[in-house]
C-alpha cells in the first residue's frame, strides 16, 4: 500500500518509462519510505512475528541475500568475501533479532508479510467465488538466495541454457544461456526431495494448482559452464553416454577427431581465401 496521496503520483513519475532494474530500484526506494512511515505496527504484531517464526526458513536466507546484494554492490556472492559462503546456522544468527543485519532484513521480513496477507486474501476470495487459481512454477531458478544458501544442491560452476539450433535456411543459432544454477538432483534425492516439497507446499498455501513449466528440465537439462555468454560449448545433463563399443561398431574409432576441432589451413585458404590470416591470428 501507498503512504500518502502524494505516492502514486511521484511512483508513476519515477517508473514511467525506465528501464526495469531502474523501475524496480524505484519500487524498492518507494516500499522502504513506506516501511519507515508505517511499518513498525506491522512489525510488532504477532501475525508478523508467526510468520517470520513460520517462513524463516526461506524468509532469512532470502532477505539477507538482498541485503548483502546491497551492501557489497553485487549480486555475485563470490565477490562477497567472508559472506561468500555462510553456514545455516551464521545466516540465522545475523538475520535475527539482535543479528548484524536483523535491521535491514527486517524490511524484506515486512514486505513478504504484506505480499502473504494479500495474496492469501484474494486466493480465498475467488475461492468463494469458484474461482481456482493456478500458477506455474518454472524448473530453474537464478543464481541468488536459493543457490547462495543452499550450495549442496546445485552443481557448482554449472548454468543452465538452451542449446544451438539450425534454422530452415541453415543458419546456426547459437543458443542462450539463462544463468540460473543447475540443480545436483542426486542430492535431491538422497533427502527424499524435500526442497522441492517445500515450494510446492508454500504455493498451495495461495494457489489452488501448480503448472510445472518447462517439464522437460526435470529430466534433463542444457548445461553450460557458468559465465557462459551463449548456448555454445554445454551438453544435456543428464544423457545416456555412447560406449567405446558402440562407437568401434559403427567403425567411429577416431575419437579424437570427433571431439577435438579439426581446422588446418588448407581448410581455411579453401573457406575464406586470402582472408584466412586474419581469422587464424584472431580466434
Amino acid at each position: 500500500g501507498g503512504g500518502g496521496g502524494g505516492g502514486g503520483g511521484e511512483a508513476k513519475r519515477l517508473i514511467h518509462g525506465a528501464p526495469p532494474g531502474k523501475a524496480w530500484a524505484a519500487k524498492v526506494a518507494l516500499l522502504k519510505r513506506t516501511f519507515q512511515d508505517t511499518g513498525r505496527s506491522t512489525v510488532e504484531s504477532d501475525g508478523f512475528a508467526t510468520f517470520v517464526q513460520d517462513e524463516g526458513h526461506w524468509l532469512k536466507p532470502y532477505a539477507l541475500f538482498e541485503v548483502l546484494c546491497e551492501d557489497k554492490g553485487t549480486s555475485d556472492a563470490s565477490q562477497w568475501g567472508d559472506h561468500q559462503r555462510l553456514t545455516p546456522t551464521q545466516i540465522d544468527s545475523l538475520s535475527s533479532p539482535g543479528g548484524g543485519k536483523y535491521v535491514a532484513c527486517r524490511f524484506y521480513y515486512w514486505a513478504q508479510y504484506l505480499l502473504h496477507l494479500q495474496l492469501k486474501k484474494v486466493s480465498e476470495h475467488a475461492r468463494r467465488k469458484g474461482v481456482a487459481l493456478v500458477c506455474g512454477m518454472p524448473c530453474a531458478t537464478g543464481d541468488r538466495s536459493d543457490a547462495w544458501s543452499r550450495p549442496e544442491f546445485f552443481r557448482d560452476g554449472r548454468c543452465l541454457g538452451s542449446p544451438p539450433t539450425a534454422t530452415a535456411g541453415g543458419k546456426v543459432l547459437g543458443g542462450t544461456s539463462w544463468g540460473c544454477a543447475s540443480y545436483d538432483w542426486e542430492r535431491f534425492g538422497r533427502e527424499g526431495y524435500g526442497w522441492w516439497l517445500g515450494r510446492l507446499k508454500r504455493l498451495s498455501t495461495y494457489f489452488h494448482g501448480v503448472r510445472l513449466g518447462g517439464a522437460l528440465g526435470y529430466f534433463r537439462v542444457w548445461e553450460l559452464p557458468a559465465g557462459a555468454r551463449t548456448g555454445l560449448g554445454g551438453r544435456m545433463h543428464a544423457c545416456n553416454p555412447i560406449t567405446k563399443e558402440e562407437l568401434d561398431t559403427a567403425g567411429l574409432w577416431d575419437r579424437r577427431r570427433l571431439c577435438e576441432p579439426y581446422v588446418r589451413r588448407h581448410l581455411l585458404e579453401r573457406r575464406l581465401g586470402d582472408g584466412w590470416v586474419g581469422v587464424a591470428e584472431r580466434f
